[in-house]
């Protein structure tokens, strides 16, 4: 993963692969050439293969698709609000084809693609600068099936709709129209 006018240096956490999941860092650009940070994610040991979420120093986020090293953009740029010399969250989330990536907690850039179903967590930094980096968690995503979920059953007391999506909260468990729970176990790095 590497542009033409820099190196890519990155650290891979192989402790567990990962599926779906919720992957965050906090990132700190340290001068004016910091160059771009990474967040790597469903990506190989050796960080050969897999998606990587590209932030630079003015905000330019780019999701893309790494194979054979290299890098290609699956979403075009979209621009987050970020601060020189303090830490800034870059936050991914990944269910299935669908990957989220938030910036100081707004969203910024949504995508679906399905190269990658699983893999391991890393960060990297891309040409020149300083970038710093730290607080680094993983939380894993997993769906089971709960109950058959059907319209007709009697329904909790707490529910929201969204469109023709029913979303159902039960003991703090969320369904989805499919009936489908999320789970989660936290990983946490840092």
């Amino acid at each position: 993963t590497s542009r033409e006018d820099g190196v890519f240096s990155k650290v891979i956490d192989q402790t567990q692969v990962l599926t779906d999941a919720s992957t965050s860092t906090l990132i700190n650009f340290e001068s004016i050439d910091s160059g771009l940070a990474n967040v790597l994610f469903r990506t190989s040991a050796d960080g050969s293969q897999g998606y990587a979420a590209q932030l630079d120093v003015n905000g330019a986020l780019t999701i893309g698709k790494i194979e054979a090293g290299a890098f290609s953009a699956l979403s075009p740029t979209a621009y987050a609000p970020i601060n020189m010399n303090t830490w800034n969250e870059l936050h991914v989330d990944y269910i299935g084809s669908e990957i989220k990536v938030y910036v100081n907690n707004r969203l910024i850039s949504l995508i679906n693609d399905n190269s990658y179903t699983s893999g391991f967590i890393g960060i990297g930094s891309a040409n020149q600068g300083v970038i710093g980096f730290k607080n680094i968690q993983a939380q894993v995503l997993t769906w089971k099936v709960v109950d058959d979920f059907r319209p007709n059953f009697d329904l909790p007391t707490t529910y929201t709709s969204s469109g023709d999506e029913l979303f159902v909260v039960q003991d703090s468990v969320s369904h989805d129209s499919n009936g489908y729970a999320l789970e989660s176990g936290d990983i946490e790095h840092g």
